[in-house]
């Protein structure tokens, strides 16, 4: 069998240094005091054998299970537990006879996990242990107060021991791992089939699109072999008319040469003519530039003049508004001295009326000050008959506290009298007193006895409400399951539709290549988009554009055309394919004939196609290009109607997509596409998002449903327990009850004891009496001698406060008089002040309007010097003006008689001239007309230069190559009728898409790849349905198997640990094995069946222990870590359960922390631990010689 052979522990909580335990068969027991770390051993060995849950290892975050430091010591950085296993008989499913497990944690977070020294992941270590005993769920290591927590917990999470007992936990972990798939199936199914749904969508068109190419690449084909015929004719015709022009050309340029040299000759004679004209045009410029110039300085001296006279007549404007100013400013300082005048003899009447009002005060004050001094004199004769009177009150109150003091005595007599004599009563009382509240006693045991059946009753109706409220709750969970479920499938939906806009599906490979890598893409800045993804239909003319834009859906929209040659040179630099490009400059609306317009209004016509959709206003030619002058229509039948009336000129498209042609052809028929198209892919994403946001909310809230009733059931767990407390109480309430009875009974007997003590206190009372009434009245006799005394002395202190009060009235009226005065005096100083501050300021103003009058006087002076000096230039600058006049005047008279000359000169020149032009116009028309035929020429030669070109670039011909065509006027003009027959069945077919024949064989063949792999997905997902099933089968099997075999052992072993009794396992769902709870019956002898709350502390203990080792006994485990769960069994309790485990040792290695002396005794080693450093665990070991002796 396996057993564990060591463990060693380093920097594991309070193991700080290596420590190193070693194990045997058997037995082993570890001991020490509360709090020195026996723990610590059963959670490392929980931790090692993969325990992920920090709150089952007593901490709060994995790092907590490193040596955290002491007063003396640092903490440490890592943890480290290994355990090596004696594999001898191969139940751990590896080829060692010997298995060492590790697992590390470091501060970082960080973890290591080993097998034999070899790292792997924790999930490698708890698959080794699965099913053997010691997996996550197992019953061979229970913790500290793990034992209660059986019972305690709730009858769904007990299967787990039972799963582990009966070796299914690696079943159920293959069956969650097949659902865990199957879900992954299901999902990839319902992706494959959104793709393969969206593959449909794009094929249909497609095909059509690929049959529309191939038409057009054959009309193309004979289109080609008619144009080489036009151009090889072309080409002949243009050879004989250069010949017929070369001829021509000769003959005229002999006949030129002659022309020319007369022409010469005349045009020598003109230009010496024109070379005397320019000479007296010269002179004729300077003259008039000499004059122009002395008009010029006539013009300024006159502009100097009327400069003058205006500063002349400003300076003594100006001079005239100083003298008003200097007026105005004496005017004022009349008016400022005046003032001075009347303020100043204001402040002489006012400096008499402050020397007056001092007087006044300073007399009031000295009336004061008398009065005071007499006040004072009264008061102190009143402080002496104050003081005499409180000595006369201290004397009576003290004489009056000795006769209250009697009075107290005297009361405290009559008291102690009286509850002498009521003490007798009460005695005679008392043992009637006692019967009675023995007899309320034992009511109230009755009435507390039912009050313990109510809280039971309740308790039972609380578990059945919970029942109801758990199955509410489970019916919510499949709803929150199917709402997930719901969620999943449309968020797999929108993922697959944005996976294929982003890789753009459905489009050719050249759109993908160019738009789907996005640095490509940033290489052509002037790429807009694909026309699929930048329009926008509204759902229901969806069909009816994706039919009238047909291939064009995937046109590439360019901002210039630029950027379009750029793309197409990538293309053939690249052998990427071919696509269209539609540049946003180049486009031209295409408009419907205004004379059909009227079709419009036809009823049936939904609208113009181009009016249908919707795109950013800076793109939208591109509409009005591809579908301008098409026709929506509701219906075929509506379609040939309108179609007939327009002559069939026009394209229809209906919202069915049928499409009638100019010229009467028609495409219809059966249209497969299920679900929206490129131009409604957008539009789905975004209904889908919204739906998405719609089942996430609907998923919130049944999830937050779920958790109110959970809250609901946790605090009806939290009531039974409330209800379980109460009871207890009302137990320990009956007990404590019960014994009060027996202390009445030992009252009444102390009672009747006590009548002689109280006849002896009566006497005492009696004596005092007597010494009590002969005080009193010496006391009073001297109260009455000193109240006359005191009557004498407040009389006399009443008559001198009469006159105090008198005095203190008279005072308050002088203080009055002295405050009205010192306040007028204050007003009249405030006064004062104000009129020193009025004469300063009128002073300061007077100052400053002397200064303004000297200083507009200076300026006065001023502005007459400026008036004085301006008239002196005037009569300067008139004298100048007179002279230039006169050469003016000389200038005119020479300027007449060079004009007079050069016109002479002119007429000679005119004639000579016209003679010239005659014979220039006779070269130039010669010229012009060899010109001509040079141009001619020239043309022919580049038509048939741009004949070759295009021979070479559209057919790849050389001239050579063709054979030479003469083609009459009617031949030609059949060819040209065939040519305009093909082009026009070409145009007819709107825009086509030549890649769609290579588009449609690729997806038709990734469509049937994607088939295949459906298909092998169904495959799988039923073969995973049968694993699953297989499994259920097993788990159901082995479970019932399991649960009966430990059902019969519970009930034995329970009899045997409690002496008899009865006990019992209860599926909580027999029709749901592979769900349901267990519930545990227990029923102690001697008592009733009731619920496992209501057992006592050992009793549940038991409980558990027999479970324990009814588990033990079906599925013994290799070793089996038990930390003190016989703490609450009595000493013959321990005895059985020791003897339990003597039994159980043969086949389970045991590993106990205890400190009770019973479970010592059986164990074959012992392990001492112990805390001689403050957080830091040691550990020493002494082995057992036999059972029977002790450790030494």
């Amino acid at each position: 069998m396996v057993y564990l052979k060591t463990l060693e522990i380093k920097g594991f909580k309070s193991f700080a240094d290596y420590t190193r335990l070693e194990f045997g068969p058997g037995i082993t027991a570890i001991v020490g005091p509360n709090g020195s770390g026996k723990s610590n051993i059963c959670d490392a060995i929980r931790w090692v054998l993969g325990e992920q849950s920090v709150k089952s290892l007593r901490g709060a975050k994995m790092e907590d299970v490193i040596f955290s430091g002491s007063e003396g010591r640092k903490a440490l950085g890592m943890a480290e537990v290994i355990l090596t296993f004696d594999n001898s008989s191969g139940i751990l499913p590896l080829d060692f006879s010997e298995v060492t497990v590790t697992r590390r944690v470091y501060r970082s977070g960080d973890s290591e996990f080993m097998i034999n020294k070899t790292a792997c992941r924790l999930k490698d270590i708890q698959d080794l242990f699965c099913d053997t005993g010691l997996g996550r769920e197992a019953f061979a290591i229970i913790g500290q107060g793990q034992v209660d927590a059986v019972l305690s917990s709730r009858p769904e999470e007990r299967r787990a021991l039972f799963e582990e007992a009966a070796g299914i936990v690696r079943y159920r972990n293959r069956k969650q791992e097949a659902v865990r798939k199957l879900e992954s199936t299901e999902a990839s199914l319902v992706r494959l089939q959104d793709i393969m749904g969206e593959l449909e969508n794009n094929l249909i068109p497609l095909k059509e699109e690929a049959d529309k190419a191939r038409c057009c690449l054959d009309l193309q084909d004979r289109l080609r072999q008619w144009e080489i015929k036009l151009a090889a004719n072309d080409l002949t015709q243009l050879s004989e008319k250069k010949a017929e022009w070369e001829k021509l050309a000769k003959g005229l340029e002999a006949g030129l040469e002659e022309q020319e040299l007369v022409y010469s000759k005349a045009g020598q004679e003109l230009k010496q003519l024109k070379s005397s004209l320019e000479k007296y045009d010269k002179e004729k410029e300077a003259a008039q530039s000499y004059l122009h110039q002395l008009e010029n300085d006539l013009a300024r001296s006159e502009g100097q003049m009327a400069l003058e006279r205006e500063k002349i007549g400003g300076a003594g404007e100006q001079a005239k508004k100083i003298e008003n100013e200097i007026i105005l400013s004496q005017r004022k300082l009349m008016e400022t001295e005046e003032q001075l005048n009347h303020l100043s003899q204001q402040l002489q009447g006012l400096v008499q009326d402050l020397d007056r009002q001092g007087k006044a005060v300073e007399n009031l004050e000295k009336v004061m000050e008398s009065h005071d001094d007499e006040n004072r004199e009264r008061e102190r004769l009143a402080e002496e008959l104050k003081s005499r009177l409180f000595d006369l009150e201290q004397n009576l109150a003290l004489i009056k506290n000795q006769l209250l003091a009697l009075d107290f005595q005297k009361k405290n007599w009559h008291h102690r009298q009286g509850k002498l004599q009521e003490e007798v009563s009460r005695e005679e009382e008392r043992s009637a007193h006692l019967r009675e509240s023995y007899r309320q006693l034992t009511l109230i045991l009755v009435e507390k006895e039912k009050e313990l059946a109510q809280i039971l009753a309740a308790k039972e109706a609380m578990a059945e409400k919970r029942a109801r409220l758990e199955e509410a709750r489970r019916k919510l969970q499949q709803s929150l399951e199917q709402a997930n479920e719901r969620r999943r499938l449309l968020a797999s939906r929108l993922q697959v539709l944005e996976e294929l806009a982003l890789s753009y599906e459905g489009y050719g490979a050249v759109v993908r290549n160019l738009l789907r890598n996005s640095s490509l893409r940033a290489s052509f800045p002037g790429i807009i988009g694909v026309v699929g993804e930048l329009i926008k239909v509204p759902p229901p003319f969806e069909k009816a554009l994706e039919i009238a834009l047909g291939g064009a859906i995937q046109n590439i929209v360019t901002l210039k055309e630029e950027d379009a040659r750029a793309a197409i040179q990538w293309l053939k630099d690249n052998r990427a394919g071919r696509a269209t490009f539609l540049p946003l400059t180049n486009l031209r609306p295409k408009r419907l004939d205004k004379r059909l317009e009227g079709l419009l209004a036809e009823t049936g016509v939904v609208g113009l196609a181009q009016e249908l959709a919707d795109i950013d206003p800076s793109y939208r030619i591109v509409l009005e290009h591809l579908l301008g002058g098409i026709i929506v229509v509701e219906d075929l039948d509506r379609g040939l109607y309108i179609a007939r009336k327009s002559r069939f000129s026009v394209k229809l498209v209906t919202l069915a997509g049928e499409v009638l042609y100019p010229g009467g052809s028609l495409t219809g028929g059966d249209y497969k596409k299920e679900g929206p198209g490129l131009l409604g892919r957008s539009r789905e994403m975004a209904q889908l998002r919204r739906r998405l946001a719609e089942a996430q909310s609907a998923y919130d809230s049944l999830n937050q449903q779920v958790k109110e009733l959970e809250d609901k059931v946790n605090g009806m767990i939290g009531e039974e327990n409330d209800l379980t407390e109460s009871a207890s109480r009302l137990e320990i309430e009956l007990y404590s009850l019960r014994q009060e009875q027996v202390k009445k009974r030992q009252q009444l007997q102390e009672e009747e004891s006590s009548n002689g003590r109280l006849t002896w206190e009566k006497e005492q009372l009696e004596e005092e009496w007597a010494h009590l009434a002969a005080e009193e009245k010496k006391l009073r006799r001297q109260l009455e001698d000193l109240e006359a005394e005191r009557v004498q002395l407040s009389r006399q202190l009443t008559e001198k406060r009469d006159q105090m009060q008198s005095f203190q009235e008279r005072k308050r009226s002088l203080e009055q008089d002295l405050l009205a005065a010192k306040l007028e005096l204050t007003a009249l100083l405030e006064r004062k002040q104000s009129l020193d501050s009025s004469l300063g300021y009128y002073r300061q103003t007077y100052e400053d309007l002397l200064n303004q009058r000297r200083k507009l006087q200076e300026e006065l002076s001023l502005w007459k010097e400026r008036k004085d000096l301006a008239q002196k230039r005037l009569l300067s600058l008139q004298n100048t003006w007179e002279g230039l006049l006169a050469e003016k005047k000389q200038a005119e008279e020479k300027k007449q008689k060079l004009m007079e000359t050069l016109a002479r000169q002119k007429e000679q020149y005119e004639v000579l001239e016209e003679e010239t032009h005659s014979r220039k116009k006779t070269v130039e028309e010669t010229r012009n007309k060899l010109q001509q035929i040079f141009m001619k020429k020239a043309r022919l030669e580049a038509e048939w230069e741009n004949a070759v070109q295009r021979l070479q670039e559209k057919f790849g011909l050389l001239p050579e190559m063709v054979q030479e065509e003469f083609l009459d006027s009617g031949s030609r003009q059949k060819a040209e009728e065939e040519v305009r027959r093909l082009e026009e069945e070409i145009e007819a077919l709107g825009p086509v898409n030549l890649g769609a024949v290579g588009e449609y064989d690729r997806l038709y063949q990734r469509y049937r790849f994607l088939q295949e792999q459906h298909q092998d997905l169904e495959e799988a997902k039923a073969g995973l349905f049968q694993v699953i099933r297989e499994m259920e089968e097993i788990m159901s099997e082995k479970f019932l198997a399991t649960f009966f075999a430990v059902q019969e052992a519970f009930q034995e072993i329970f009899s045997v640990l409690f002496g008899g009794g009865k006990s019992s396992l209860e599926l909580t769902e027999k029709e749901n094995i592979l769900e349901t709870g267990i519930e545990i019956i227990a029923q102690p002898p001697g008592k009733k069946m009731q619920n496992l709350s209501l057992l006592s502390g050992g009793e549940r203990a038991l409980t558990a222990i027999a479970l324990l080792f009814a588990f033990l006994r079906v599925k013994p485990s290799p070793f089996c870590v038990l930390d003190e769960i016989e703490s609450n069994l009595d000493e013959s309790n321990v005895d059985r359960f020791t003897e339990l485990l003597k039994e159980f040792s043969n086949r389970t290695q045991f590993i106990l922390i205890s400190h009770r002396q019973g479970t010592m005794e059986v164990a074959d080693a012992l392990y001492g631990v112990t805390m001689e450093q403050s957080s830091i665990s040691r550990l020493v070991s002494v082995k057992m010689v036999g059972t029977a002796n002790r450790a030494v």
